[in-house]
């Protein structure tokens, strides 16, 4: 098997029209906040992955419904240390568990087939969200959080809108 390698000529000329492809393409313009928090209140069950106490973290959210996010998902990462956890929420979260995506990166990939993680919000995520307002604070729990079983923690995250 031959490996191609282009000839600087022709690397310079697929990256100039490459250049001009992506330049020329609309941006998506993502409306997102951050901002920081903790995670805490975690059960015996969490002590096996080494959550306990509480955990500061800094934030990201992508909430579903707001300019060119998706309509039916809102999009939430904690970042720790050296550690940070994915979860994809349904726009019709409440206070009541339902089932959420999760995956996370640290120092091994934690990406299971199917997770088995649940959520809930004590804050409404459409009300704060959806009146443009620049500050938002979100209270909630998980269930199975980081995917082991029977470990459920709280948090609580305070978060700016970035500009557009």
């Amino acid at each position: 098997m031959r490996l191609f390698l282009p000839s600087p000529r022709e690397t310079i000329t697929i990256a100039c029209l490459l250049g001009a492809t992506i330049s020329a393409a609309p941006a998506l313009a993502w409306t997102e906040f951050t901002g920081g928090g903790y995670v805490t209140e975690f059960s015996p069950e969490c002590a096996v992955g080494g959550w306990q106490g509480l955990q500061r973290i800094a934030v990201r959210m992508a909430p579903a419904g707001l300019r060119s996010n998706h309509a039916d998902w809102s999009l939430l990462s904690f970042f720790h240390g050296s550690y940070t956890q994915n979860f994809v929420l349904p726009a019709s979260i409440g206070d009541s568990f339902v089932a959420v995506g999760f995956s996370g990166i640290g120092f091994g990939l934690n990406n299971p087939d199917s997770s088995i993680t649940r959520a809930r919000i004590f804050t409404a995520l459409s009300d704060p969200l959806r009146r443009n307002s620049g500050f938002v604070t979100l209270f909630g729990e998980f269930e199975n959080f980081n995917d082991h079983v029977g470990c459920t923690a709280q948090f609580g995250v305070a978060m700016h809108r970035n500009p557009d």
